[in-house]
């Protein structure tokens, strides 16, 4: 089974709905699905997302290049693909370049981001090959609807 690791935002119940959706659609049935989150909220955190509010967080670029890195080395994915949800539009460079550095430590392992209007791909973090444009499509467009 060909593995895929997601990276969202957060684990809430937006995000929860979302895994749903895919782990059900058989057009991923061939698929091992795992998720890791840059972003892990605190209880007043998770109340203030809940109410519909963007929490006041922080990204230590140096922790998530850690903690994506061995998530990487433990599932051994063959794909990684990015959500553009709210943490990374907060912190965008910080994901560019983590995911520059694990472009070039993991070269048999695809990265992929959600396709976003006005979003520039940077090539140098993320893989635009037929294959990981097909996934892209595939799951942030046709499944998902985003």
């Amino acid at each position: 089974m060909t593995k895929i690791l997601f990276v969202d935002s957060v684990d809430d119940s937006i995000t929860k709905r979302r895994h749903r959706i895919l782990a059900s659609d058989p057009r991923l049935a061939g698929y091992e699905l795992y998720y890791f989150y840059p972003a892990v909220l605190t209880p007043e955190q998770e109340a203030v997302l809940a109410a519909g509010m963007i929490p006041d967080l922080t990204l230590v670029e140096e922790e998530l290049a850690n903690r994506l890195d061995n998530e990487i080395q433990s599932l051994e994915p063959r794909f990684v693909l990015l959500h553009t949800g709210f943490v990374f539009r907060r912190f965008p460079s910080v994901f560019f370049r983590v995911f520059a550095q694990l472009k070039k430590d993991y070269p048999t392992c695809r990265f992929g981001i959600q396709p976003r209007e006005g979003l520039s791909i940077d090539r140098g973090a993320f893989d635009q090959t037929n294959e990981v444009i097909k996934l892209q499509q595939l799951v942030f467009r046709e499944i998902l609807d985003l």
